[in-house]
């Protein structure tokens, strides 16, 4: 592969560091290498810096290109903290532990949303609303939004233009949880005894499940907590875990058709994350659909908008790769 006539065009180093994984793997023109792509536990690492060399290093330290890093956090001019682990990466430091001249770090819905298009048919599934084709790549102004729900709570809009997608990130996480029945002020009222503050990624979120589940035990004196992983689909092995899988999914509508109502995103909303994918079984029967569209008098205006599960876990490495490519 050559830049130009006899220029050898050396690979992008592309990573996506979530709070509880970091995936990394080669790029070149664009393109992830799926049988480059390796995960590393973030607890098994001091640092971010500390995989990138783990990784070249298994790899046999192959010169690179440069890197681009997406990164579960806010991001800022040259650096960034992540926001459910306690790591700051910095882009001098990243281009050192790479050995490359070039490093990006943009936030990793950002990515997923410049990563989006690339989606495969096959890991694309609806949920509710029209079913036109999905995922349009050549529509100047249409706008998609994705919603995260995995170890935190994001979303990011994607605008369709002629010369590429504009990505907006956001920071809906910390936006205030949603109240639409005595059970979910109940619960509202329990995440603020706990935390001070009840914000939308203390309900969707990896730890959400996990304090829902728990305080809907404590309502029933007889039941027990039983561990279980953001993957597990298994929200109908007690009745414990079909409450705390229907007042998610209650939630996680309302939520996703007030953004529809922010957003307006007439080319789709596309829900990904760990979360989700567990839920995605259940999001009909749990009453998505009737939470998504209940909005009064714009309930037949919620039909417009189509929302499906994506289950492709590398969008934001192939998004990385897409901005990798054209900031060459």
């Amino acid at each position: 592969m050559s830049k130009s006539d006899g220029e050898f065009c050396k690979p992008f180093l592309v990573a996506d560091i979530g709070g509880t994984n970091s995936r990394l793997g080669y790029a070149e023109n664009g393109l992830v290498d799926r049988d480059s792509i390796k995960r590393y536990l973030n607890c098994e690492f001091s640092c971010f810096e500390d995989i990138v060399r783990k990784f070249r290093s298994d790899f046999g330290n192959i010169e690179l290109e440069g890197c681009c890093v997406a990164v579960a956090g806010p991001v800022e001019p040259r650096r960034a903290s992540l926001t459910n682990i306690d790591w700051t990466i910095e882009v001098d430091s990243l281009s050192n532990a790479a050995e490359c001249g070039t490093a990006m770090i943009i936030n990793d819905l950002t990515a997923i949303g410049f990563g989006l298009n690339m989606a495969e048919s096959r890991d694309v599934h609806l949920v509710c609303g029209r079913t036109e084709p999905h995922l349009p790549s050549c529509i100047p102004s249409g706008k998609q939004l994705v919603v995260n729900v995995g170890t935190g709570f994001n979303t990011a809009l994607v605008i369709s233009t002629s010369s590429g997608p504009i990505v907006s990130d956001a920071e809906c996480g910390r936006v205030t949880l949603p109240v639409r029945s005595e059970l979910e002020h109940d619960l509202k009222l329990e995440i603020e005894r706990l935390n001070g503050y009840a914000g939308i990624e203390d309900a969707l979120s990896g730890r959400g499940v996990k304090a829902i589940h728990n305080w809907i035990c404590r309502l029933n004196p007889t039941a027990s907590p039983q561990s279980r992983t953001e993957h597990d689909s298994g929200f109908l092995k007690t009745v414990e875990w079909e409450k705390t899988g229907r007042i998610l999914t209650g939630i996680l509508g309302t939520v996703v058709g007030d953004l529809a109502l922010h957003h307006l995103p007439n080319d789709g909303i596309y829900l990904v994350g760990g979360v989700v994918r567990g839920l995605a079984p259940h999001l009909l029967e749990f009453g998505f659909e009737s939470a998504f569209r209940r909005k009064g008098d714009y309930s037949e205006f919620m039909r417009r908008f189509s929302v499906s599960v994506v289950t492709d876990d590398y969008l934001a490495l192939k998004g990385c790769a897409a901005s990798a490519l054209a900031a060459e």
